[in-house]
């Protein structure tokens, strides 16, 4: 762990091929960092791998990489563009929160579960193609993003494979369709405005506080 943390000056390095894990902290605040390859065979990206890397702009992760850990890529700020690939299943808490030039986003298949605040805070995110396996979104996990604002627009209750994630810009009486299943974490939080609510009998689960 935190192996080439602080490394202020490094500007680009290539990972040999017989590395499997990338431990905690292993380049975080590698503030000139703009370039690195990381080889088949690497399995899981830990916490805070590249945590304000600044000068990151791309990264291409494996084919084998199975998790992306905690604030793996927190505060990227030039990170433009992603790729996830099809065999990771979970992305950690604050994976890529205030990666503010990445735009655009494919969540595989193969994704299950997103952590609290994922990608908050992407303030240029505005398309976001989403994984039709996910059962579990975590808190605020697309806050602060143009992407829910404009899914907020087109109805106030945002659902993903029948998952309400987002009820924050209703108001008044609101009625959950039977389409939801589940209602997750913190999804009204702060609804001043909202006066009743109707929950289907189709929803089986209302998630608890995970903070």
């Amino acid at each position: 762990n935190s192996a080439f943390n602080s490394c202020s000056a490094l500007t680009s390095i290539t990972i040999p091929e017989n590395v499997t894990n990338i431990g905690d902290l292993a380049f975080a605040v590698c503030k000139s960092l703009s370039s690195i390859t990381i080889p088949e065979g690497v399995t899981r990206i830990g916490n805070n791998v590249f945590y304000a890397c600044n000068d990151l702009t791309t990264i291409t992760i494996p084919d084998s990489v199975t998790s992306i850990g905690d604030s793996a890529f927190w505060a990227c700020k030039n990170l433009t563009s992603i790729n996830i690939p099809n065999n990771v299943t979970s992305i950690g808490e604050q994976a890529f929160a205030n990666c503010e030039a990445l735009t655009s986003l494919t969540i595989p298949d193969s994704v299950t579960s997103i952590g609290n605040y994922a990608f908050y805070y992407c303030i240029a995110l505005t398309s976001i193609t989403i994984s039709d396996n996910l059962t579990s979104v975590g808190i605020d996990a697309f806050a602060l993003t143009p992407w829910i604002e404009e899914q907020r627009k087109k109805n106030p209750l945002v659902v993903v494979n029948g998952i309400l994630i987002d009820g924050k810009a209703c108001k008044g009486k609101v009625i959950i369709p039977g389409s939801v299943k589940k209602i997750e974490d913190f999804a009204f939080y702060d609804c001043e405005s909202l006066t009743s609510i109707i929950i289907s009998e189709c929803v089986e689960s209302i998630e608890a506080d995970r903070k």
